[in-house]
């Protein structure tokens, strides 16, 4: 992730609570899992886990 590209703590909370489809500046939510939310980074084309406990960006990674 790019420096200054961070989500602000009332962003990751917007985006907890938000339905597929909700967009900020850069992110696209895509989906709810158990573990949080997954996001689009329309820049990079990766995607990104918000973790619903702790509020953190990880990675995405599917399990299969």
């Amino acid at each position: 992730m790019k420096q200054g590209k961070r989500l602000t703590k009332k962003q990751k909370n917007d985006l907890l609570k938000a339905r597929p489809g909700v967009t900020l500046e850069n992110w696209l939510s895509e989906r709810e899992t158990s573990e949080g939310v997954v996001l689009l980074n329309k820049h990079s084309g990766k995607r990104w886990l918000l973790d619903k406990i702790d509020g953190m960006l990880r990675p995405y990674k599917v399990r299969t």
